[in-house]
């Protein structure tokens, strides 16, 4: 294949994932959709669970505040010394860990696993989308990002990789094997003494 067959074809590929990425979309607002009629019909029914041939369903209600402004929040809790108002960051990460395996109980172990890397193979998808936007080397959207969507979704992509070590590994302490992994990294770059 001559380099001008590989650029035509790369633009075959680049139409189809297109394409695809149309289809992708289209079945998660369906998903979206029936989902939000399965929890409707729950609470209609006044019941917490239903089983299909294949799978179940299940609804917990809980009340979560949210922050508009987190930096504004956050320099709040430092300045009036409220650490007690943050919850634990490798609470956070059980509690989001949880969530996800609620509703998959009943899938083969291996399975889940595979849904966890592939929701990370998602998100780091999201940050070339985003540095694309950026570049605007779609020619037919041009620029649609700013470079604090590719940093947004960088942190995605970190958050997700954090909550499936914590469904691999079970550890608790999931912030502190992040900083050993971290603190051996800068070891071996030569950037940290570990004698110091």
């Amino acid at each position: 294949m001559n380099l001008g067959q590989k650029i035509d074809t790369l633009f075959l590929l680049r139409e189809e994932k297109l394409k695809q990425n149309e289809i992708v979309k289209s079945i998660q607002r369906e998903f979206d959709s029936l989902q939000e009629d399965i929890i409707l019909n729950l609470q209609a029914e006044d019941v917490k669970k239903a089983n299909g041939e294949k799978a179940s369903a299940s609804v917990s209600m809980g009340f979560y505040p949210t922050v508009d402004d987190l930096e504004t929040f956050a320099n709040w809790v430092v300045k009036n010394g409220r650490y007690e108002m943050m919850r634990d960051t490798n609470e956070l990460i059980a509690a989001v860990s949880a969530w996800i395996d609620a509703d998959k109980q009943d899938l083969d172990p291996r399975y889940l696993l595979r849904i966890r890397t592939d929701k990370l193979i998602e998100e780091v998808g999201e940050v070339q989308n985003a540095i694309i936007g950026v570049e605007g080397s779609n020619p037919r959207k041009g620029v649609y990002a700013l470079p604090s969507d590719i940093a947004k979704e960088l942190l995605d992509v970190a958050a997700t990789a954090l909550f499936a070590f914590r469904h691999v590994t079970g550890l608790d302490e999931v912030m502190g094997e992040l900083e050993l992994h971290i603190l051996g990294t800068a070891v071996r770059a030569g950037v940290h003494d570990p004698q110091l």
